[in-house]
């Protein structure tokens, strides 16, 4: 009882100098003698929002490509994206490493322009605590197109919030396929990361796959085919303790002495029944079943639906993995675009690619719909031939519904489409707004589904809809194709149950 008094006294005694502004006061002077007291409740704000983009191509085996272990960058990739910045914040760029860059500015809507060879992590210091986080506050994306002797193809990723857990769905460890898991830790934390790997064989089991370490302000590549071997379909679930991390899967693809083929496998969004794939644009499609029938090494250039459906826990404890089934639709931007539908299985703990066969040249988006949580991914692509022949892929996640307004900031290279898919058995109004002139341009997706847009290169625009849609943004620069996912990331604060231990 003396030292719960003498507790409030002292409690009393710092509010009145206003030590606690965030703390609410009321719940202290309830208490009472043989009484539990109330928790203090504390307004925490959200963290400030800050973005790290992975930097250029990771080049295995240096120079001469034969020293082991060793990774480098090159050349640089193209920085784009656009920030609101009122004079009470400022956005600065600091390579991972420490070298702090110029800030870009405090401009009111300001693009972001700059070659980009290391990860760089951009900061949006909020000293007030009152801005909305999300894209309209911040969204930036890179793009790098490489034509070397050994990686041909177009790399691109929407710059992501570090986490500390991360699921990716893609990516091929098989003969002449090369997958790189990037791991980047911008925090001044270290980062230990532990993986979980799944194949079409099931999870992944070896040495070397816990207490990765990954130090403060560095960054970590490790091959897939050291940890799973000759595996056609990865699923790679991380979880870090200390720093949070940002992570991507690079692949490749090399028949025999060509490079034919490069993409970033992004991180996927969420488990969820229900998955919608837009943007797969089908091009050059009767050039691929033409070489694919000519060689085995040209397997890959067809599309296909990847599913992992994770174990519940009682399968991990020892029952038998379920068949999980599901449905899939690809469904034709237009009446002439004829796509397929799959009825197929998978099971729990494990990974299967379902190839969607016989789609001809067009625009198309994926409704899948499991009897249990999912992840789906789905792979794109590009055939094409002038004086020399050029294949190359992406790997496009399924992407998470959205109503609000959702800002994307267009490459200036190339050509850009943005791709989306309507899920509901009604019409939505879709709303793009330009963010430079104003101008509003409105249009209606019809019940199941999809509408594929070009956009100016450069310009930055505003996406929203009346019902739940799903977006993403493709990408082709010289024949090569990539895809950017239009993310909404921000930081939760919110109120804090604190216990008040006497």
């Amino acid at each position: 009882m003396i030292k719960r008094i003498l507790a409030l006294l002292l409690v009393l005694g710092l509010a009145a100098g206003g030590s606690f502004t965030a703390l609410n006061y009321s719940s202290l002077f309830e208490l009472r003698v043989g009484e539990q007291p109330k928790p203090i409740i504390a307004t925490v704000r959200a963290r400030d929002l800050s973005l790290l983009c992975p930097g250029g191509f990771y080049r295995a085996g240096g120079a001469s490509g034969t020293k082991v272990g060793t990774f480098d960058q090159v050349p640089s990739a193209s920085l784009g994206g656009s920030w609101l910045g009122p004079l009470s914040s400022e956005l600065s760029s600091t390579e991972l490493g420490g070298r702090k860059l110029k800030s870009p500015g405090t401009a009111r809507r300001e693009a972001l322009r700059e070659p980009l060879l290391k990860p760089l992590l951009l900061a949006l210091g909020d000293p007030t605590g009152k801005l909305t986080q999300g894209s309209a506050l911040l969204n930036a994306q890179q793009l790098q197109l490489v034509q070397t002797g050994r990686a041909n193809g177009l790399a691109t990723a929407a710059c992501q919030r570090p986490s500390n857990d991360i699921w990716l769905l893609g990516g091929d460890t098989s003969t002449g396929r090369e997958s790189l898991l990037i791991l980047d830790n911008p925090s001044q934390v270290d980062a230990s990361v532990d993986l979980e790997l799944f194949s079409d064989k099931g999870k992944v089991t070896g040495s070397g796959l816990s207490g990765i370490s990954v130090p403060a302000g560095q960054t970590k590549v490790l091959p897939l085919a050291s940890l799973a071997p000759k595996a056609l379909s990865l699923a790679v679930h991380l979880q870090s303790r200390g720093g949070s991390v940002a992570a991507w899967v690079q692949q490749k693809t090399v028949r025999g002495l060509k490079a034919a083929g490069l993409d970033l496998v992004s991180p996927a969004s969420g488990f969820r029944q229900q998955q919608v794939v837009p943007g797969l644009l089908v091009r050059g499609s009767k050039l691929a079943t033409t070489l694919i029938k000519s060689s085995l090494d040209y397997y890959d250039l067809k599309p296909v639906l990847r599913l992992y459906a994770p174990l519940t826990s009682a399968e991990r404890n020892g029952s038998q993995p379920a068949a999980v089934g599901f449905s899939a639709q690809v469904i034709g931007a237009d009446s002439e675009t004829f796509g397929t539908v799959l009825q197929e299985s998978v099971t729990a703990g494990s990974v299967k690619d379902f190839a969607l066969d016989n789609l001809q040249d067009g625009d198309y988006s994926v409704f899948i719909e499991a009897n249990r949580k999912v992840l789906a991914s789905v792979r794109m692509v590009r055939v094409s031939k002038g004086a020399n022949l050029n294949t190359d892929f992406a790997w496009l996640s399924a992407s998470p519904a959205f109503k609000a307004p959702r800002l994307l900031t267009v490459p200036k290279q190339g050509i850009s489409k943005v791709a989306i898919a309507n899920p509901s058995d009604k019409p939505v109004k879709v709303e793009i707004t330009n963010e430079a002139t104003g101008s509003l341009s409105e249009y209606q997706i019809g019940a199941n589904g999809s509408l594929v847009l070009a956009l100016n290169p450069g310009e930055v625009f505003s996406l929203a809809a009346k019902q739940r849609i799903h977006a993403v943004l493709v990408i082709d620069v010289s024949g090569q194709i990539g895809s950017i996912d239009i993310t909404d990331y921000k930081n939760i604060g919110g109120k804090v149950a604190v216990p008040p231990s006497f």
